[in-house]
């Protein structure tokens, strides 16, 4: 079982890795904080691409969370 989970916990950082990697940068910096720019609150639509590495991210991120929860429960 201990083996089993270590595979998935692999398995979904390194797609968290490539995920967070092949997204495009947010070059706004400080700009939205200051609110000159308008993409903070999603005004600006993400392509298909960038909306399915998003998700990806997200996903595979909530996987690598709760395999770790489990494993620390196990062992």
């Amino acid at each position: 079982m201990e083996i089993a989970l270590l595979l998935v916990l692999a398995v979904s950082c390194i797609a968290v890795i490539v995920s967070v990697v092949l997204q495009e940068s947010n070059d706004s910096g400080l700009g939205t904080l200051a609110g000159q720019e308008e993409k903070l609150f999603g005004k600006a639509k993400a392509t298909g691409r960038q909306a399915s590495l998003k998700r990806i991210t997200v996903i595979s991120s909530a996987v690598m969370v709760v395999t770790i929860l489990l494993y620390n429960i196990i062992s």
